[in-house]
């Protein structure tokens, strides 16, 4: 198994092949080999058959796209890999039943051996399994001469002209706005001052026009004379600083440069001819992040007179900002508001799809095109290609096809947009690309948020967990990665914080995958075939259809009534989803034997019991409600096991709670929730029977505990009963709370006293009719928004220092006398203050809102008042 190690460590594998080594290096496989239980030889001739596949893997990948042939191939391999980590899964539950086998049974002898007559049988079929994907291995290693595959080649664009400052002005459409800014830019002396080279970035997707603006602004009249010097380079990838700094020294000079590959007299060479010169320098299609690379140019660069600028265009947003680690003005045309209007994506598609541009003349085609050029989303190299290869046949019926057929998958034989996108693909880093590919799942125009694609990464097992980080971390480096490239965009609902792919990214995902995934909503004609790895449906399959996707499990939003006992022994489940099914009343008994679950989800159903022994799932992160039992297995205590949870959490029938002590024979405990080091949300409401929140709130775990250590928000909601508030430990108070920003207490009529003092990170804090409550408002600098509502007067002759917002309802006596240090208040809204006469308008007040103050007759505006007033409601 070493030299497995050893051999993988060695080799650059694509994603795939990767993923697959990786999983081959897990405890649970090495485990059966090592004891005997299988016959090593079989993986030492997997290995190398793997390795041989893996050669020449890369130059297929890249060939796929134009040879269908290709495509077939690759398509096998990915099977068979698919097959073998099939394998790898039932080698692991195997595993997992054994080991769980061990903790719930007591066998006789009878039992023992029927067990490992079991295991006998199942390693005859694992060994079968494997001998007949070697195979299949073997056939496909085989047939790679034929199909002209090479090793050590691939991941560089073949065949790829370089770009030109030239541009064919007729044919463009809706730059003039984008165009006239960086011509402003270029003109003015920038915000980083005259004495320093100017950067300007032009940043998007594949194929939305970044070149053919940058080529608009290199040719326009007003900069003709306005540079000494201009030069055109065309980057590409892999970055070649000595090409780069040879072309600028042509376009300088006119003449060719004799400099080959001596980087100290080509970087001294540059240097001479740009001394003093103002100069103007595009780096077209830059991918280069390695900052020390820029460093050598920029050392050039920096020689040229005050005013000199340099545009680049890439699809990185990183890439932008690597030049000199400074902000630089960017023209993002992934944004919406830089999108081509309507008008001119007709305008560019008549060019290229009518003779002479003349729809007029097509009248029949006019609303077939429009419906074509709207789905092509405002994308210039998208319009142009469909729009080249309509003019063909000016036909009714043709077009109609091309509208209602899977067009881009045409596309990748008969026109340019797909190879547009492929690029951003096939520059992604080999992990970065199974994870786009997996996004195929996802129904056109669905809005996903980050945490649910990133627990489905995690769960299908891609993602690394190096030793510094998270899987959850490394998932957000990947998936702000895509974000930069603009295979993701922000959905239009940016509040949800949700984000979409673009249909012609959408497409490259589902074609790369092909049939290994199956998005029912998409296609309802395709059918699950044996190659489907991963399913999407908002329908209700069987269980029989189900198992087989046993890493992941969605039901959510669907009708059924329940869940399989089956379901209990896929010991590989990480995610179940039963969210909104509304009709669904109770999980499975024995569902502690899911000891792989990271995440349950199941708001919105009809279950009211826990199943028993939830603690027992050690791994689960998270929970977003617990519902507390009366016998043993149920109760509180399983929560506290669960040291893992994180995110949101509520709890509910905390009456059955068995407190540890019966003060006054009626008062109930909160549960020691203190004790969950990565709870961040917490709510508690209704809680009727709770008296006084005390030492059993915060825990009592090890004398280094900081109990809440990483909550942010709390709310207590409606507890009629609950009088006091303990801190914890008046010693330590300081120790608990240490991250809470937002603080919320609501209709608790009798709480009279308790409001912790030492609360660093507050932020906002909410006190909601509570008449009673006597209390200090938290000492911190963080504090910048209050909102009292019938709340007692104490509190609000309080003034801490830093409140920008203030916001007072419901409050009879309110008085706001001059002397209260509310310096920094922006924002006050007042409401139902009926004795409020009077009150000063601060200095920095901006915004003040009065809505039924009866009694009020004046307001005092100090000399000292800084700022405009917008009154807005009287």
């Amino acid at each position: 198994m070493a030299e497995i190690a050893i051999a993988a460590a060695g080799m650059v594998f694509s994603p795939i092949v990767q993923v697959f080594f990786e999983r081959m290096l897990f405890g649970d496989f090495i485990d059966l080999f090592r004891g005997g239980k299988l016959d090593d030889r079989l993986l030492t001739r997997l290995k190398i058959k793997l390795m041989s596949a893996n050669a020449v893997l890369k130059d297929a990948e890249d060939k796929q796209f134009t040879m269908p042939d290709v495509k077939v191939w690759v398509d096998a391999v990915y099977d068979s890999i698919y097959d073998a980590e099939q394998v790898l899964d039932e080698i692991s539950t195997k595993a997992q039943q054994r080991k769980l086998d061990a903790e719930f049974g007591n066998f006789g002898s009878k039992v023992r051996n029927s067990i490992s007559r079991s295991t006998s049988r199942f390693v005859k079929k694992v060994e079968k399994q494997i001998e007949e994907l070697l195979g299949t291995l073997d056939f496909l290693v085989d047939q790679k001469e034929n199909l002209g595959l090479r090793e050590g080649v691939g991941g560089n664009p073949s065949e790829r002209l370089p770009t030109t400052s030239l541009v064919d002005e007729s044919r463009i459409f809706g730059r003039d706005d984008d165009k006239k800014a960086i011509i402003n830019s270029l003109l003015s002396d920038g915000a980083s001052g005259a004495d320093e080279t100017g950067v300007i970035a032009i940043v998007g997707m594949g194929g939305i026009g970044k070149t053919t603006l940058a080529q608009l602004v290199y040719n326009d009249e007003m900069l003709k004379d306005h540079f000494d010097h201009k030069a055109w380079v065309c980057v590409l990838d892999p970055f070649n600083m000595f090409m780069v700094m040879r072309t600028i020294i042509e376009a300088v000079t006119q003449s060719p440069c004799d400099i080959k590959d001596n980087l100290d007299q080509l970087q001294n060479d540059l240097k001479e001819r740009l001394t003093g010169k103002k100069f103007l320098v595009v780096l077209d299609d830059v991918w280069e992040k390695n900052n020390a690379k820029w460093v050598v140019l920029r050392n050039a660069l920096k020689f040229g007179a005050q005013r000199s600028k340099v545009i680049i265009t890439t699809r990185d947003h990183e890439v932008a900002r690597i030049m000199d680690g400074k902000e630089h003005p960017i023209t993002d045309l992934s944004k919406e508001d830089c999108w081509l209007s309507k008008e001119d994506c007709w305008s560019l598609f008549a060019k290229y799809a009518f003779p002479n541009g003349n729809f007029n003349a097509y009248p029949q085609l006019e609303e077939t095109g429009s419906q074509i050029v709207e789905k092509c989303k405002g994308l210039p190299l998208a319009i142009t290609a469909i729009g080249g290869l309509l003019r063909s046949n000016l036909c009714v019926n043709e077009w109609d096809k091309i509208l209602r057929s899977e067009l881009w998958d045409l596309r990748i034989a008969h026109t340019d947009i797909l190879p547009a996108l492929i690029l951003s693909y096939k520059y992604l880093p080999p992990p970065l690309r199974r994870c786009f590919a997996y996004c195929s799942i996802f129904p056109k125009e669905h809005a996903f948020k980050k945490d649910e694609l990133i627990l489905l990464w995690m769960a299908e097992g891609l993602l690394p967990q190096p030793q510094n980080l998270t899987m959850e971390e490394v998932g957000d480096d990947y998936f702000f990665a895509l974000v930069s490239r603009s295979l993701f965009q922000r959905s239009k609902r940016e509040e949800r914080d949700e984000y979409v792919m673009h249909d012609l990214v959408s497409d490259l995902a589902k074609f790369i995958s092909k049939e290994f995934t199956l998005c029912h909503k998409d296609d309802y004609s395709r059918k699950i075939l044996s190659k489907t790895r991963h399913f999407s449906s908002s329908q209700n399959f069987g269980m029989k259809k189900l198992e087989t996707f046993h890493e992941s499990m969605s039901l959510r939003n669907s009708h059924i009534k329940r869940l399989s006992d089956s379901i209990c022994k896929l010991c590989n489940l990480q995610i179940l989803n039963v969210s909104k099914c509304l009709d669904l009343t109770a999980l499975p008994r024995d569902m502690h034997k899911l000891t792989n679950l990271h995440h349950l989800y199941f708001l919105e159903t009809g279950i009211m019991e826990m199943p028993i022994n939830l603690g027992k799932l050690k791994c689960l992160q998270t929970l977003p409600r617990f519902i507390v039992g009366k016998h043993s297995g149920y109760g509180i205590e399983e929560l506290g096991k669960l040291t893992n949870l994180h995110g949101s959490l509520s709890i509910l029938k905390l009456q059955n709670v068995q407190s540890p002590t019966y003060a006054k024979g009626v008062n109930l405990s909160l549960p020691p929730l203190g004790q969950l080091p990565s709870l961040q949300d917490l709510s508690i409401v209704g809680l009727d029977g709770v008296v006084t929140i005390d030492h059993h709130f915060y825990g009592s775990g090890s004398p280094s505990m900081k109990p809440f250590g990483a909550l942010k928000s709390l709310s207590f909601f409606h507890m009629l009963e609950c009088k006091e508030w303990f801190p914890f430990e008046a010693e330590n108070e300081s120790r608990a709370f240490s991250n809470l920003r937002h603080l919320s207490i609501s209709f608790c009529p009798k709480l009279a006293s308790g409001l912790p003092a030492h609360l660093p990170s507050l932020a906002e804090l909410s006190i909601s009719n509570c008449p009673q409550l006597v209390a200090s408002i938290p000492r911190t600098s963080s504090l910048c928004k209050l909102m009292f509502s019938n709340c007692n007067t104490v509190l609000l002759n309080q003034s801490p220092t830093g409140i920008q917002e203030l916001s007072v309802t419901s409050c009879r006596e309110l008085e706001l006398p001059m002397h209260l240090n509310y310096s920094s208040l922006e924002t006050l809204t007042l409401e139902d203050c009926g004795f409020l006469k009077s009150f000063p308008v601060f200095p920095k007040l901006r915004r003040l809102i009065i809505w039924n103050c009866e009694d009020l007759e004046s307001l005092t505006v100090g000399e000292q008042h800084e700022q405009d007033l917008l009154l807005s409601q009287i």
